[in-house]
């Protein structure tokens, strides 16, 4: 073996281990800055945008005489800029623990509520995406698929706010009737039904749906003033339950019932249980 060889061979292995040493140290500066002792990244971020997202998700939670003005005003901020709006939305929607229902929640409400275009993709994708296996060991009292199931109903009712006006929307609602939850396909159908060429869809959506499920399509949104009213309900209670019942306007129903009144029954500001 030459001398010439020796040496190119070795200045090789130097090059490498230079590279080597350069990649480790690159790695342990990236793991010093975000250490265990760090706090993450602020998800939000501190854009226009990261701001009114943060403030709608605190106004969601409120109750009081101003708290629709503070939704609706909140509401105009993300507004102003609906594509950014959405991205931030989706970053911040996949940083929070899957386990945090009431936050994705929130978010994905959030994006319905922007009434953009620029929603649908995102929208699209959270109705679509496939449901988990049950992770509760007491079902019955809390389920993961049930709060996974109404995330992506909410995603598609988010959906068929743009139907009546955007064809991406009803083709998006129509991929929904493929997904094996009666539940997603219960709300896609009731959205395509209530737009504009709602009836004109009937029969493809019979043809997308099982035998069985075909009464689905019969099914319809009512107003509470047209579900049946029982007019003394007093009478099914004991005696002890009417001494010991609240009078009416008292407990934590009253703040809801002022914020539905307040919106005269149009999309009011969820009222979220904390966890």
């Amino acid at each position: 073996m030459s001398t010439r060889f020796v040496r190119a061979s070795v200045v090789t292995l130097g090059i490498i281990a230079v590279g080597v040493f350069i990649a480790v140290r690159q790695s342990q500066r990236q793991s010093d800055t975000t250490g265990p002792n760090q706090e993450p990244a602020d998800p939000f971020g501190s854009s226009d945008e990261g701001k009114a997202l943060r403030h709608l998700l605190s106004v969601m939670y409120s109750s009081g005489d101003n708290a629709a003005e503070e939704y609706r005003r909140a509401l105009e901020a993300l507004r102003a800029n609906p594509q950014a709006a959405v991205a931030l939305i989706g970053h911040v929607e996949s940083s929070v623990r899957e386990s945090d229902y009431p936050t994705r929640w929130a978010l994905i409400f959030a994006a319905s509520e922007l009434r953009h275009p620029d929603a649908i993709p995102y929208l699209r994708t959270v109705a679509l995406s496939r449901i988990p296996a049950e992770r509760s060991s007491d079902p019955h009292s809390f389920s993961t698929v049930t709060e996974d199931t109404i995330l992506r109903t909410t995603a598609v009712e988010g959906i068929g706010h743009l139907a009546a006006d955007h064809p991406q929307a009803v083709d998006a609602l129509f991929d929904c009737l493929d997904r094996p939850s009666i539940s997603i396909r219960r709300a896609a159908i009731q959205s395509l039904i209530t737009t504009p060429n709602g009836q004109q869809y009937r029969d493809r959506i019979a043809h997308s749906l099982p035998d069985d499920q075909r009464f689905l399509l019969d099914l319809r949104r009512i107003s509470v003033h047209e579900a049946p009213q029982v007019r003394n309900p007093e009478q099914f209670l004991t005696a002890t339950a009417t001494s010991t019942a609240p009078p009416p306007g008292e407990g934590h129903a009253e703040s809801t019932v002022i914020r539905d009144r307040e919106f005269n029954g149009k999309n009011p500001p969820p009222t979220l249980y904390r966890r």
